[in-house]
């Protein structure tokens, strides 16, 4: 794979007339251990369109939120999440709340303030 990339990155910049990297810093993973880190994550790539203001999350075709809320079908497992509500309405409650949160997080790593 590294000698892939390599020939990849080499190609591009040769093609551009560019040096350096093409992707700055390593991938970021986080293990995810807890459920409440499970639904948290689940409620941020649902609402990532909205969190960068990309328009309404419920419309947004390249997320999996319209089968979350029985919309769709697109063949996610979403029993997982889902059943840890009373209701898909709950869920989306939850999300809305988070969204918030992360939109305000968002706004203060803008300017430096790390919570």
């Amino acid at each position: 794979m590294k000698k892939i990339c390599t020939g990849h990155v080499m190609f591009f910049n040769r093609k551009n007339e560019r040096s350096g990297v093409l992707f700055q810093g390593r991938f970021k993973s986080v293990h995810i251990d807890s459920n409440d880190l499970l639904l948290y994550i689940s409620a941020y790539v649902n609402c990532n369109n909205q969190i960068h203001a990309m328009g309404d999350f419920a419309k947004y075709p390249w997320c999996s939120f319209s089968e979350y809320m029985g919309d769709s079908s697109i063949g996610c497992q979403k029993d997982v999440i889902v059943n840890q509500f009373k209701n898909v309405e709950e869920y989306k409650t939850f999300c809305l709340e988070k969204v918030v949160g992360m939109k305000e997080r968002k706004e203060m790593e803008k300017y430096g303030i790390e919570d």
